[in-house]
């Protein structure tokens, strides 16, 4: 068998591609080299306090991340950052100034999507976008980001708060069926049952949120933000300097069943302030038909006397639906407290 000898002018050819191909990597490798330096420097720009500054901001932030899709047109990334940018600039009134449409955002975060199909997150900001306009789409593209990756809660928290913009409450109580430790869905639950008036609803999935809900400056953050909203609420309130919410009730009954009264099967510390009509020998509380604990009776100047406990190791390891609150004589409860410190 002869064996095949390359004459000159094919070791010319070989060589000659050879330069061309080492020139189109190293331009290659350079290019997307250049593109994300562009990209990465983005943190660099301080994003101002003040909105007269904004506009300068997002025309620079604007012009960087489009040179870096104009050296590197297949970075996925890149598009769904610049989509971000149009989408915060909208939100903060820019648009006009940008000549910002929704089309445009629309369009970035699909570009990001068909270039990798499987990355949850350009899924999210779709939806998320489309939650924001208001587009019946939001659903399909946020439980599709929960489908890519399913095993972060906090993949869920924009579908949950488009249940909630939805005012989708049986989505809301399904989702809190099959994530039950997910904190969101209950933050989410609590602003849905402050707007519709359910003070002791929404304060019974406030402090499951407190529960689970293990970052304080999250806890804080979240009650930031419910207290504005619930100024002119009667049974219910924020304490933002003290760190805790109240929900008050009028049993006008001498016991009070907390299962009752739907609170739920966990384990959560609680303040609990008993107020009755007239003189009574004490308060109990129990678990089951077993007397658990007595309330302290807290009597101070130019205040009403009422009875405290706080809830925390005198549980034995009880669920709050485990127990009732009771008058030792038969006493009308006229008012409960409940607080709980985030």
């Amino acid at each position: 068998m002869k064996e095949k000898v390359f004459d000159r002018k094919e070791k010319y050819i070989f060589f000659i591609g050879s330069i061309f191909l080492l020139i189109y990597l190293t331009f290659y490798i350079s290019s997307n080299y250049r593109a994300n330096c562009i990209y990465e420097n983005l943190s660099t720009f301080q994003k101002p306090d003040l909105n007269a500054a904004s506009l300068s901001y997002y025309r620079k932030v604007l012009k960087s991340v489009f040179k870096a899709i104009k050296i590197s047109p297949d970075k996925a990334d890149y598009y769904a950052k610049k989509g971000d940018y149009l989408l915060e600039a909208k939100e903060e009134g820019l648009a006009d100034e940008l000549s910002i449409d929704k089309v445009q955002i629309e369009s970035l975060y699909k570009k990001a999507i068909r270039l990798n199909p499987t990355n949850f997150d350009y899924h999210l900001r779709l939806g998320r976008f489309y939650t924001i306009e208001g587009d019946e789409r939001a659903k399909s593209e946020l439980i599709k980001a929960t489908q890519l990756y399913s095993k972060d809660p906090n993949t869920y928290s924009y579908l949950f708060e488009y249940y909630l913009i939805k005012g989708l409450e049986s989505e809301l109580i399904k989702a809190a069926q099959t994530q039950p430790e997910n904190p969101i869905i209950y933050l989410c639950l609590a602003k849905y049952y402050f707007s519709e008036n359910q003070e002791k609803t929404a304060f019974i999935n406030l402090i499951s949120f407190f529960h689970y809900q293990k970052d304080k400056v999250s806890r804080y953050q979240a009650a930031q933000k419910i207290s504005k909203k619930i100024k002119n609420v009667k049974r219910a309130e924020i304490d933002l300097e003290g760190r805790k919410t109240k929900l008050i009730v009028y049993p006008q009954a001498p016991e009070f069943f907390l299962k009752e009264e739907g609170f739920p099967q966990l384990e959560i510390n609680l303040e609990i302030h008993v107020y009755a009509n007239g003189p009574i020998t004490g308060v109990t509380l129990y678990r089951g038909v077993v007397p658990q604990e007595k309330f302290r009776m807290i009597k101070r100047r130019d205040e009403p006397i009422y009875y405290r406990l706080r809830i925390n190791n005198v549980t034995n390891n009880g669920s709050l639906d485990d127990f009732k609150i009771s008058t030792n004589d038969g006493t009308v409860i006229e008012k409960i407290e409940f607080i709980k410190r985030f």
